[in-house]
């Protein structure tokens, strides 16, 4: 049977029944309302059902976003929906301060329907390696929100390294403003939880782009800036650095690329410019701009004065790519080839390398011997309203879970414990 369908542009479009894809939503919160809900209308996708604990919030976002049914219980969500897939947007638990996706995309991957899960997946490889048995009990899949992997910036960057021009990979480095906790394991200290929350992206970029390195060696300053060196087989070599202290105005994240006499350069995730192999020209006193003789740099960029699908952040940032190709595979039956739960072990054993001793080389995917968690409220703080201890909300905020008030990291780094 066939049904019609709104396409990508306004269109109708008469598709197969079993060419859109039965979904449900875990989380309404302000992520997936910004950036998750709002992909769907590009898709084949018939939302089917809506769960949050705040039944309230469930029922306007079902409202808003054209949900038919509505749940405080995902148990029971599942056992009453006929689901071809379900995505998970769940953020971190209150208490440990780790992501809440392993137990629930267990359970879900065990009935055999395949997830989407935001990032971070998990607080530790262990916790991956359990989704991954759940998708071979339940016989599916599961992909993690690594967005980056999808950017339309960093799917050229990889076309452009595999490049005649570009050559044989040398050598990377990769910036972006994150400090390195002094206690990684600590999840609930504000450093640490943007950290696992935001380090995400520079690690499912490198996994992507460059593979997974043979050793890491860490040096970490006492302000929480830090230096992280890999070591590839190949005898390449990456850098990754982590600028605690940058201006929060200054361009978040910085990529350059060395290849055979070229390298590509891109700034701010979205500024992409390939500098091809070139002559300088003779050595003299010339005064002017540097000239470049034969082929000069190329420039890549986004046009954004054109009512074009690709002027929205949902493009440019990936969300919408990722989110079709999970909806894709889950309608032809296949297991996502990039950013599936192989990639996030990967990714997440880039993490635990951060846990290895500073300033020593350390071979990559050693076992941990400690738990990203802890039950230490050290760095908590109390709503001065109800008097009652606040929770991480992210890296940066902290919130009353009773009254909702939420009190930015720096005020309260300005009052008493």
């Amino acid at each position: 049977m066939t049904k019609t369908i709104i396409g990508i542009e306004g269109e109708l479009l008469p598709v197969k029944e079993s060419a859109v894809a039965r979904v449900a939503v875990i989380g309404c919160g302000s992520h997936s309302f910004r950036n998750i809900f709002p992909t769907f209308q590009f898709l084949p996708i018939e939302l089917v059902a809506l769960c949050d604990l705040n039944i309230e919030k469930a029922n306007l976002y079902a409202k808003k976003f054209g949900a038919t049914k509505v749940y405080s219980d995902y148990k029971k969500m599942l056992e009453k929906e006929k689901l071809d897939g379900v995505f998970l947007i769940l953020g971190f638990d209150d208490n440990t301060g780790k992501p809440l996706y392993p137990e629930v995309a267990c359970e879900i991957l065990n009935r055999g329907i395949p997830v989407w899960m935001e990032k971070p997946p998990s607080a530790t490889v262990e916790e991956v390696q359990k989704m991954i048995a759940s998708t071979k009990q339940g016989k599916t899949f599961a992909q993690v929100g690594f967005k980056k992997m999808f950017s339309p910036a960093i799917q050229k960057t990889k076309e452009l390294m595999q490049s005649k021009d570009f050559g044989k990979l040398s050598s990377f480095s990769i910036e972006y403003p994150i400090d390195v906790p002094a206690n990684i394991w600590n999840l609930n200290d504000p450093a640490a939880r943007r950290f696992l929350d935001d380090f995400v992206h520079v690690a499912s970029t490198i996994i992507y782009l460059f593979g997974v390195p043979k050793e890491t060696i860490l040096f970490r300053t006492p302000d929480g800036g830090g230096i992280q060196v890999l070591l590839y087989e190949s005898s390449v070599k990456g850098v990754i650095y982590l600028k605690k202290g940058a201006s929060s105005y200054a361009p978040l994240e910085r990529l350059e690329i060395v290849g055979n006499n070229a390298n590509i350069i891109l700034g701010n995730a979205i500024n992409l410019t390939f500098f091809t192999p070139a002559n300088r020209g003779p050595y003299g006193r010339a005064i002017d701009y540097f000239p470049v003789y034969g082929d000069g740099p190329k420039s890549y960029f986004p046009e954004f004065s054109l009512g074009q699908l690709y002027n929205k952040g949902l493009f440019l940032e990936g969300y919408y790519q990722e989110i079709k190709n999970f909806v894709d595979c889950t309608i032809n039956n296949q297991t996502p080839s990039i950013a599936n739960l192989d990639h996030a072990l990967k990714v997440m054993q880039l993490y635990e390398s951060f846990s290895n001793e500073p300033n020593k080389l350390a071979k990559l995917g050693v076992p941990i011997k400690e738990t990203r968690h802890t039950s230490s409220f050290e760095h908590q703080y109390k709503c001065d309203k109800c008097k009652i201890r606040l929770v991480l909300k992210d890296g940066w905020n902290f919130k009353c879970t009773k009254c909702g008030k939420a009190y930015s990291y720096e005020q309260l780094l300005r009052t008493k414990k």
